[in-house]
């Protein structure tokens, strides 16, 4: 079985458990935690890996929910809640010149 098929039943059961014991509430409490979505992050770390992705390249690291990277698009910048990094690139902040976010100070976003 993949990996991500045992998250996904591990998953299952912890809403149906939480539907159980707690009803609507109980639901509502599993979705807007993170210990759902960060079965999923974990399945998808596991497979780059498997597919050959360094695992020094992936942020968070495989295990941790943290540091996540920040990325800007045209409208928002956003914590990627899994994010590659190539090892080949310099870091290099860069303005935001163009669209919505053009002029705003981000540098302490």
């Amino acid at each position: 079985m993949a990996y991500i098929d045992e998250q996904l039943i591990i998953f299952k059961h912890m809403i149906e458990n939480a539907i159980m014991t707690g009803g609507a509430e109980g639901k509502k409490s599993c979705i807007t935690s993170s210990a759902l979505i960060n079965l999923i992050h974990e399945a998808v770390k596991t497979e780059l890996i498997a597919h050959g992705v360094d695992a020094n390249n992936i942020k968070p690291p495989l295990g941790e929910t943290s540091p996540e990277i920040k990325l800007a698009g045209l409208l928002k910048q956003k914590d990627q809640d899994v994010c590659v990094l190539p090892d080949n690139i310099e870091k290099t902040p860069v303005p935001i010149n163009w669209g919505p976010m053009a002029g705003l100070d981000l540098s302490r976003v």
